[in-house]
């Protein structure tokens, strides 16, 4: 994805000035910036050919006696590569070149184009929601990684793909209901859809060791990347883990025991995903957060081959039984009723006049009330 504008402008003078200011280039070293690529080249406007310059850190001079200007700006092309919100490196080529009063009046181009660094990789993807989620949209997951620079800070980001079969997913079957393993089978956890989903494990009896059982049934659970942590919304930056929130684990397997040829007690062979969302912002238009994810695997149970068939003789090594491996996603509203606020209603205060009532009351040292006062006394209670 690039885009790029360009402007012209026209000199009509061979004439040039120079001019000194002081800048603090302290000021500009800053982790948040990164320095210019400069390219610079000439360009012969004779010819139309491009070559290196012999000096290209002069100025431009004008010499009087062949009148030739050097060192002239002829294009500026600006290259600006980014990756999300970030710039990631900035170029710019410039062409220098030679004119006379016969160049006159000189073009000169600048143009600048923005190239995304992951546009040649593939890894542009969209996002779930700006902010919040959106209805039916997976959910963003991610690891959290550290760095410790130089300086000894330690920085933390989540390092999230930009294939969503590394984010949360759940185990998906073949047409044969075995567990399918390939990574790009499984099935996205979409924003906010509850859903099970299950596959048999078939085991050879000569091969049914609790441990192996046990790491074959949390590898369909998990799959090949198990993410620790999830975005609370769905444009969630990756440089900011405040924004992500850590996934909890409850009951996880502490390793299933044998109890007999054929016979595993303690195994886990079920996994709950629990997700907990909320809607912030303006009543008229909510945004959906995440606001917590847990982990549940279910409770240990006894696996144990069952010989129910002619084909089940001492002996038989080749007996091969299916178990069920499930994943279940539930998805939890806890936001608080929403309830509108209004303001309160004004209190007006206002003051009369001692002579309002003038010439309905006396202005006597015993005044009396005249039939007049009372009429709009009566009338401005009833009115009220």
């Amino acid at each position: 994805t690039s885009s790029s504008t360009s402007s012209s402008s026209t000199s009509s003078s061979a004439a040039t000035s120079t001019s000194s200011s002081s800048v603090d280039v302290s000021l500009y070293n800053h982790t948040a910036t990164i320095s210019w690529s400069v390219n610079i080249t000439c360009y012969e406007l004779s010819t139309g050919l491009t070559t290196t310059c012999t000096d290209p850190t002069d100025e431009p001079t004008y010499t009087t006696a062949t009148g030739l200007c050097e060192n002239v700006v002829y294009q500026v092309a600006y290259e600006i590569t980014y990756n999300g919100s970030e710039i990631t490196a900035a170029n710019v080529n410039i062409q220098l070149t030679t004119i006379s009063s016969t160049d006159l009046p000189l073009t000169q181009t600048f143009s600048i184009e923005f190239t995304s660094a992951s546009s040649d990789s593939g890894e542009i993807f969209e996002r779930s929601g700006n902010p919040g989620y959106v209805l039916g949209y997976p959910v963003l997951a991610g690891t959290l990684m550290s760095t410790v620079t130089s300086t000894g800070d330690t920085l933390y980001a989540i390092d999230m793909s930009s294939d969503a079969t590394q984010w949360l997913t759940v185990v998906s079957s073949t047409v044969g209901g075995t567990c399918d393993s390939d990574k790009y089978n499984r099935v996205n956890v979409n924003f906010p859809v509850n859903m099970r989903s299950g596959c048999f494990i078939k085991v050879a009896l000569s091969n049914f060791t609790c441990d192996y059982m046990q790491e074959v049934v949390l590898t369909a659970l998990h799959g090949e990347y198990q993410p620790t942590h999830v975005a609370t919304f769905g444009n969630s930056d990756i440089n900011t883990p405040g924004d992500w929130v850590d996934i909890l684990i409850n009951n996880y397997p502490t390793g299933a025991s044998a109890s007999g040829t054929g016979v595993c007690a303690n195994m886990v062979m079920g996994l709950n995903i629990e997700v907990l969302y909320a809607y912030a912002g303006s009543l008229a238009n909510p945004q959906a957060k995440i606001v917590g994810v847990m982990f549940d695997y279910a409770a240990g149970e006894t696996l144990m081959f069952e010989c129910v068939s002619p084909y089940c003789q001492p002996g038989t090594s080749d007996l091969v039984q299916s178990f069920e491996a499930y994943t279940s996603v539930s998805f939890v509203d806890v936001s608080h009723k929403s309830a509108g606020v209004t303001s309160e209603i004004p209190v007006i205060t206002t003051s009369l006049p001692n002579d309002f009532f003038y010439p309905f009351i006396s202005s006597s040292s015993h005044p009396s009330l005249s039939l007049y006062t009372l009429l709009i006394i009566y009338i401005a209670t009833t009115v009220y």
